[in-house]
């Protein structure tokens, strides 16, 4: 394997391409001229071929020297790009929780704005269905739901949650309810989660749960995210049907 010349002096060199001088690369890198020159002669020495033409006063790159430069700025750049990454993602936080969105939504997200009020702290929150790779992507905490949990090494169960029937209060006001099996009367809401998770109880099963058996019609509305359904059953007022969402 051919020798490389030392990192201090493709730096060097690299810097001299672009300043066009040997007095701004050394204001540059904070050495002395003769430094910059010192380095130069030392890559060129160790690479056998002549990497600036000097006349007089003026510099420039030789032929092997623009090719050279091309190929080592690409280099440098994304060790540039790679500090700039690692700079921006730590001044914009220093915290990072992953959640599903109707957690961040109605439960974690509201949690995490009193906390950080009162601790000053950088907090940035991702909502995604997705799990995060393990070991990969920059999450520091992630909630996750049903057996998913599994895949990561380290993990606490938080709670067991619970699914009811519920509606607006408006919708409540215009159509009591005498017993449980008068919601299945009703248009209901549904939650149907996509397939990669554990689908929570149907109507059908919570019928079955009260001795009752749903009846099979037309204008059911079903939801692949929770928080819309919750959000649904809140809004729609005298015309609310009840919804099924996890508590």
């Amino acid at each position: 394997m051919r020798k490389l010349p030392p990192l201090r002096a493709i730096q060097t060199f690299e810097a001299l391409g672009r300043n066009g001088s040997v007095s701004a690369t050394a204001d540059e890198l904070g050495v002395t001229s003769g430094a910059v020159s010192q380095q130069i002669k030392r890559a060129e020495e160790i690479l056998g071929i002549r990497l600036l033409e000097r006349n007089g006063r003026n510099i420039a790159l030789t032929h092997w020297g623009r090719i050279y430069h091309a190929r080592v700025t690409k280099a440098f750049d994304q060790l540039r790009e790679a500090q700039n990454e690692l700079h921006s993602m730590r001044e914009r936080s220093s915290l990072t929780v992953s959640c599903l969105p109707s957690l961040a939504s109605k439960w974690i997200g509201p949690k995490l704005v009193d906390w950080q009020a009162e601790s000053a702290a950088n907090v940035r929150l991702v909502a995604t269905g997705a799990e995060p790779a393990p070991n990969a992507d920059p999450i520091d905490f992630r909630i996750s739901y049903g057996d998913r949990v599994r895949s990561f090494e380290l993990y606490s169960e938080l709670f067991t949650d619970w699914v009811v029937p519920c509606c607006s209060p408006a919708f409540l006001a215009a159509n009591p309810v005498h017993r449980p099996s008068d919601i299945l009367a009703r248009s209901l809401l549904g939650i149907e989660w996509e397939s990669g998770y554990q689908q929570p109880p149907s109507w059908n099963d919570w019928a079955a749960s009260i001795g009752e058996i749903s009846p099979r019609r037309s204008g059911d509305l079903m939801f692949s995210i929770s928080s819309a359904a919750i959000d649904a059953a809140i809004n729609t007022r005298l015309r609310s049907r009840p919804a099924f969402h996890d508590l």
